[in-house]
C-alpha cells in the first residue's frame, strides 16, 4: 500500500487506471475486479482508509473541497501554528494574572499584619488588572476541540477574572472588605 493512502486524501481507482494530473499527488487506493471479489488485500486497505476518515474527520477527503476551501497541507500547518500561538497566548495570559494575584495576596498579608496606628507605608493595594483577552478569544470563538463543560469552566473563570478587576478597582475606597473577601478567596486561589 503506498504511504500516501494511510491518509484520508485517498483515490481509489482500478488497477492500470490512469491518474489525472490534478490527483497523482494524492493516495491512491488501486483494486482489481478479483480483488474485489475475493475481499483480499483491498478490503482491509479500504477499510483503513475509511477508519482514518472517522478518525481524522477534519482533514478533507475529497480534492475538489481541498481546492475549494484551501484546507490543504498549507492551510493545516497555518490552522496548527495558529492554534499554538492562541494556545500560547492563554498560558502567559494565565501567568501573567497569577503574578498580579500573588501580589495582591503578598499585600493584603501586609496590611493585615500593620498596626492600625502605624503611618509609615500605610494601606498598600495592587493597581493592575487581570488580563481577559485571551480567554475572551476562546469563548467567543470555541477553537479547541474540549468538551461543554471545559468551556463552562473557562467561562466560570472569565466571571472570577472580571469579578476580581471589579474587587481591585475598588480596593482603595473599600479596602478592609475587599481585603477581607480576598482572605476568604485565597483557598480557591492556586498561584
Amino acid at each position: 500500500m503506498d504511504d500516501r493512502s494511510s491518509s484520508n486524501n485517498v483515490c481509489r481507482a482500478e488497477s492500470g487506471s490512469k491518474i489525472p494530473f490534478d490527483i497523482k499527488t494524492k493516495g491512491v487506493l488501486f483494486y482489481s475486479l478479483k480483488d474485489l471479489r475475493e475481499g483480499t488485500d483491498f478490503a482491509n486497505q479500504f477499510k483503513a482508509a475509511v477508519l482514518d476518515c472517522s478518525v481524522n474527520p477534519n482533514r478533507p477527503d475529497s480534492v475538489v473541497l481541498e481546492t475549494i476551501t484551501g484546507r490543504g497541507p498549507i492551510y493545516s500547518v497555518i490552522h496548527h501554528e495558529d492554534l499554538v500561538r492562541r494556545v500560547e497566548a492563554l498560558m502567559s495570559e494565565n501567568k501573567l494574572n497569577a503574578v498580579i494575584i500573588d501580589q495582591v495576596f503578598q499585600k493584603v498579608h501586609q496590611n493585615v499584619k500593620k498596626p492600625l496606628a502605624s503611618t509609615d507605608d500605610k494601606w498598600g493595594i495592587v493597581a493592575a488588572s487581570l488580563s481577559s483577552s485571551a480567554i475572551d478569544l476562546l469563548l467567543a470563538e470555541r477553537y479547541l476541540e474540549e468538551t461543554p463543560e471545559f468551556y463552562d469552566f473557562a467561562n466560570t473563570m472569565l466571571t472570577i477574572i472580571r469579578t476580581t478587576n471589579m474587587e481591585l478597582q475598588n480596593w482603595g475606597t473599600t479596602q478592609g472588605l475587599i481585603e477581607e473577601g480576598f482572605l476568604k478567596k485565597a483557598k480557591n486561589f492556586v498561584i
